[in-house]
């Protein structure tokens, strides 16, 4: 239905927009939901020309159907899984990529398992 954040959610399967846009681009912050920029069940494709960075919207209108009238909400969609279902598995091993760590790995404190050390009197 349409209920994906605009600039925040990765409904066009290249990330999130906002994530798109140069740094200097000016965002509409009045755009909240994908559904925004559809009128009459088809883009609205004079908002996403002046919304978006021209190569966006060109990507956007040709090859990403807008969404329908549903009373359904959307459905999110984990890109790491094929079946698309999140596991911690799947993100953790996103994470720790060992042949070229994340940044976020790198600062986990990963400690061997405690072992109480006797006391000596």
């Amino acid at each position: 239905m349409g209920s994906a954040l605009f600039w925040f959610d990765n409904w066009t399967k290249i990330g999130a927009l906002y994530f798109q846009v140069p740094a200097d681009f000016g965002i509409d912050e009045d755009i909240h939901n994908v559904n925004d920029m559809v009128e009459n069940g088809m883009w609205n494709v004079d908002k996403m020309f002046e919304s978006l960075p021209e190569g966006l919207a060109h990507h956007i209108v040709p090859n990403i159907r807008p969404p329908t009238e549903s009373s359904q909400l959307d459905t999110p969609f984990w890109m790491l899984q094929t079946r698309g279902h999140f596991t911690v598995k799947s993100a953790w091993d996103y994470v720790r990529r060992r042949a070229n760590p994340r940044l976020a790995y790198k600062m986990i404190c990963v400690t061997p398992p405690f072992s109480p050390t006797p006391i000596r009197a």
